[in-house]
């Protein structure tokens, strides 16, 4: 599916973009778009969506793409908008999303689901305006993420497991995180859920500038739980009561 988007912004300000539109209202609860059909290897393969806004008003949306065991897919400039996960990543392999939107009143805008999912790339990325942005549900593997933005997410920006190995934030930016204003928000949560520790670190910090709520210091920049490891190199955190607690 691909569409024509002129930004990669999606509805805000009261503007609506200028983009091909799925306007989604189902009936039931359901997914928008879901990953089908021959399964080769026990993945699915070419798949592209590119340049299209999908948004859900009626709360029965709960993910406008579930990327079910979908490997080297491209998926770009995609703006996601009420849904209570907007993307949903199980059993993927090296897909690369960029110049995405995701946000909005979402609870979670990525989910993935733990099913020893690897190597996806996140690219330019925007989360705006949730409740989580990242929720790793299990045993997922060398997820990346590179150059995203992360604003107004209310209690965590990434909530890592014990079974998550490498899961990567390169030269990231956030701002009025922690914006539920609790002192339980965090950016990353580390090993707090999941129960099987892996044998490589967890989480891997390089770069960035990293800031909290933006009316005052609140939370903490991470939260760690007992955890086989996390790494960190050459970031700028600001605006936190902890730094790491």
């Amino acid at each position: 599916i691909i569409g024509t988007k002129y930004s990669k912004y999606g509805i805000g300000y009261g503007v609506s973009p200028k983009a091909v539109k799925f306007m989604f209202t189902p009936s039931v609860s359901s997914n928008c778009f879901n990953l089908v059909g021959t399964l080769h290897g026990g993945f699915r393969i070419n798949v592209s969506i590119q340049n299209v806004l999908i948004s859900n008003s009626n709360g029965l949306g709960v993910a406008a793409i579930n990327v079910d065991h979908g490997i080297y897919g491209v998926y770009k400039n995609i703006s996601v908008f009420g849904f209570s996960k907007q993307i949903i990543c199980n059993g993927t392999i090296g897909n690369t999303f960029s110049d995405c939107f995701l946000g909005n009143g979402a609870n979670i805008c990525l989910e993935y689901s733990g099913n020893y999912e690897t190597t996806d790339v996140w690219d330019k990325c925007t989360f705006f305006g949730a409740t989580v942005a990242h929720n790793f549900l299990g045993a997922s593997i060398g997820v990346r993420f590179v150059n995203c933005l992360f604003e107004q997410i209310l209690d965590a920006v990434a909530i890592v497991p014990k079974e998550a190995q490498a899961i990567l934030y390169e030269n990231c930016y956030s701002e009025d995180v922690c914006y539920s204003g609790l002192a339980a928000s965090c950016v990353f949560r580390v090993g707090k859920t999941g129960s099987a520790l892996t044998a490589q670190a967890h989480l891997i910090i390089n770069g960035g500038l990293y800031q909290g709520k933006n009316t005052g210091g609140i939370g903490a920049f991470i939260d760690s739980d007992y955890c086989t490891g996390i790494i960190i190199s050459n970031i700028d955190v600001a605006r936190f009561t902890d730094l790491i607690k």
